[in-house]
């Protein structure tokens, strides 16, 4: 009995990530013809700006592999906000005034969370504030080296 719930389980769980992946797709796609754009939203607060961009760079690619398109555009805060600001954790909210702006934007049709974003100020208000205008917003985990990307709701 436990071995048949179980199954259920992880084939239920594999057609949620399809379904995901399809909707994705369809959003990259999208946002692609419409020259629009998405936008990431993770923790940068506390952690090394470097090891920041780098991940938030490998998450730009693994999106753009999706409808494998190099000029799919994607905006993170280390795109909008200038250096000098990201660097000084005492204008973070200067910081995410900017971030804000480009959420709002109509051409930003998808807001992407990366791991870790529950633990981020910045990164919390930016779902919220997406989910408040009614626009999609995807939560991506890693697990056990692969990415996994799903619609929050």
């Amino acid at each position: 009995m436990n071995t048949v719930i179980i199954t259920l389980i992880i084939f239920t769980a594999a057609i949620l990530v399809a379904i995901a992946m399809v909707y994705t797709l369809y959003l990259v796609g999208k946002a692609e013809k419409e020259k629009d754009f998405i936008y990431l939203a993770g923790p940068i607060t506390g952690y090394n700006l470097e090891e920041r961009k780098q991940l938030f760079n490998e998450t730009k690619t693994f999106l753009r592999s999706l409808k494998q398109n190099e000029s799919l555009k994607i905006l993170t805060p280390f795109d909008i906000v200038p250096d000098p600001i990201a660097a000084d954790p005492e204008a973070w909210g200067q910081a995410m005034l900017i971030c804000l702006k480009y959420v709002n934007k109509k051409s930003c049709k998808a807001v992407y969370l990366l791991p870790g974003w529950e633990n981020s100020r910045g990164a919390t208000i930016e779902k919220i504030f997406n989910e408040a205008l009614n626009k999609d917003t995807f939560k991506l985990i890693v697990f056990d080296g692969i990415i996994i990307c799903y619609q929050l709701k």
